[in-house]
């Protein structure tokens, strides 16, 4: 059992002042407020499981254009 959920360890970084390129990863990303959570907590993006080639792909493109890769 995580001691943080990837929200709570998005926050806790945030709150470090790290401002790496940070991608949550959910398996349940339809949950209403779901992605919003993610987002609100910090992180950049959020990709649903299970995670395609072209999703990674559009991601680190993301990350390159913010200058956070």
């Amino acid at each position: 059992m995580p001691v943080l959920s990837g929200k709570e360890a998005v926050a806790a970084l945030r709150r470090l002042g790290r401002t790496d390129f940070v991608v949550g990863i959910t398996g349940t990303a339809f949950s209403p407020g779901e992605q919003e959570a993610f987002l609100h907590a910090g992180a950049d993006c959020v990709l649903t499981k299970p995670i395609g080639e072209k999703s990674v792909e559009r991601i680190l493109e993301l990350a390159l254009v913010r200058g956070r890769a």
